[in-house]
């Protein structure tokens, strides 16, 4: 198993109103740069020129990791002292970048090659948003999902896997706002997208989860190749706001930057990104709801060559496209969870390795 608490893994030329910082002294909004519009591009089955907003590094990031607090922790933080703090120090800047529409290739990507794969599943769950037909029902499908596929199709011919999953959140672009404000996961079971590249975990975060969820079983869990895979897909067609994935193949690690995500019960360690011309990005266009991404978060395994090394983690974020086949609210969810492979010839019950 690999070291599991080392990161393993042109300007635009737009007009200078662009980059006017937004954050004044005490906001507690990220620092973000002005956005300019989405490109228009009525055929969104070809190659998309889009707008990502990767982290900036500033000169303070040397003396203070970035970090940030979700709402709930920033509120209980801040009245435990008198002393002003920041509810993060994050730095984004927008880059433009073309996005590659896959429809009609998803099955050429694999989970262990490109970080991410492509799963139709259909649920039998009437109303995602509903946290307790979630909570019962949904997780359980999804843990099942990913058993079934992972002891297919893997490189473990047949073995078993266990997999936990640990999180979920709703998400719906209907909060955004057009200068990238209100983007800050809050921790909870409902959210709105994402635009900025990230990882959900670091090795280091990954770590910490499984301490914090599973903390009996740690010592023997790593003994297994130890995941933790994504599970997302829509609420229903996808005309704004779809999931950019970005080939594992095409990110170095010195292009991860870990970030302290500080709740109130659980500090967490993610990834943010810095801007790389080397990136690849791709997306499903007009995804279905029973149409799933699995993107890989974490895996303990080495990586297995690769053009350039890569990493073993999927970058990805969300992007905006205007057209006049992209409009509307995009409403979707999402599985964390973490997968143990079974301990080569040990026995295994029900999932769970016995050793």
């Amino acid at each position: 198993m690999g070291n599991m608490t080392s990161s393993a893994f042109s300007n635009l030329n737009l007009p200078p109103e662009y980059y006017q910082e937004q954050r004044q002294p005490n906001n507690q909004e990220p620092i973000l740069l002005t956005m300019p519009p989405p490109t228009q591009n009525p055929n969104p089955n070809q190659k998309q020129k889009a707008i990502l907003s990767y982290f900036s590094p500033q000169p303070y990031h040397s003396l203070e990791k970035p970090y940030e607090f979700t709402p709930e922790a920033y509120s209980h933080r801040a009245s435990l002292t008198n002393h002003l703090i920041a509810s993060n120090n994050l730095t984004f800047e927008p880059r433009v970048v073309e996005i590659q529409d896959i429809r009609g290739k998803e099955a050429e990507f694999e989970l262990d090659v490109h970080g991410f794969c492509f799963l139709k599943s259909k649920t039998g769950v009437g109303d995602l948003k509903d946290e307790k037909e979630v909570q019962e029902r949904y997780l359980s499908e999804i843990e099942g999902l990913l058993r079934e596929v992972l002891e297919r199709n893997g490189d473990g011919e047949g073995r078993k896997v266990r997999v936990v999953a640990f999180g979920w959140k709703v998400r719906s672009s209907e909060a955004l706002v057009g200068d990238g404000k209100g983007e800050v996961d809050g921790g909870g079971s409902f959210g709105v997208p994402t635009r900025h590249p990230h990882v959900d975990q670091s090795p280091e975060g990954a770590l910490r989860r499984l301490k914090h969820h599973l903390p009996g079983e740690v010592d023997e869990l790593l003994k297994c190749r130890f995941r933790i895979l994504n599970v997302w897909c829509p609420l229903q067609k996808v005309t704004a706001w779809p999931l950019a994935l970005c080939d594992a193949r095409s990110v170095n690690p010195a292009d991860l930057v870990p970030k302290e995500q500080i709740g109130k019960e659980f500090t967490g360690e993610s990834y943010l990104a810095r801007f790389s011309e080397r990136h690849r990005w791709v997306y499903l266009g007009g995804m279905e709801r029973g149409e799933v991404v699995v993107t890989k978060i974490f895996d303990s395994r080495e990586r297995k060559g690769g053009d350039g090394g890569g990493v073993d983690a999927c970058l990805h974020c969300s992007f905006e496209l205007e057209s006049e086949e992209w409009k509307g609210v995009r409403e979707s969810i999402e599985v964390r969870a973490m997968v143990f492979d079974e301990l080569g010839d040990e026995e295994v019950e029900d999932g769970w390795v016995l050793v």
